[in-house]
């Protein structure tokens, strides 16, 4: 059996899985010198921005339209604030201070500019002026 195998230098024997000595790898380095590659792992920011990004279809006027979650959300959301005046001024002050909610869940209309505050005031006054109709039809 050791007929077959080759000599290379010395007493070393060539052969399967011993690679002959000037093709080994030298001292300190490695076949796979970069390592692994590291997982990517998505942080929920991202996730967030990578799902409202995807488009679907979504029920619009009686037709199918394509959109995106991002579109769709908002235009949910607008909705229900044609429901509620006060779920629109919340809206209206996330929109005011960037994107960002405060812990109090009051809204403080002293912060607001007076043409802003103005607006807001005729719209709650139409909205509690102007009586809800019953869609349902059942008794209140």
């Amino acid at each position: 059996m050791t007929d077959k195998r080759k000599r290379h230098s010395g007493d070393y024997e060539v052969g399967y899985r011993k690679p002959p000595a000037e093709h080994r790898f030298a001292p300190g380095r490695s076949g796979n010198p970069k390592g692994r590659r590291k997982k990517v792992v998505e942080t929920d920011k991202e996730l967030l921005i990578r799902l409202l990004a995807e488009e679907r279809k979504v029920p619009l006027d009686g037709k199918s339209v394509k959109m995106t979650r991002r579109e769709a959300l908002w235009r949910r959301l607008l909705a229900e604030c044609q429901k509620s005046p006060k779920l629109l001024l919340e809206v209206l002050k996330i929109l005011q201070l960037g994107g960002r909610a405060e812990s109090s869940p009051a809204p403080d209309n002293d912060n607001l500019p007076t043409a802003d505050a103005e607006i807001i005031e005729r719209y709650l006054a139409a909205k509690v002026a102007r009586p809800r109709s019953n869609k349902g039809g059942g008794d209140e």
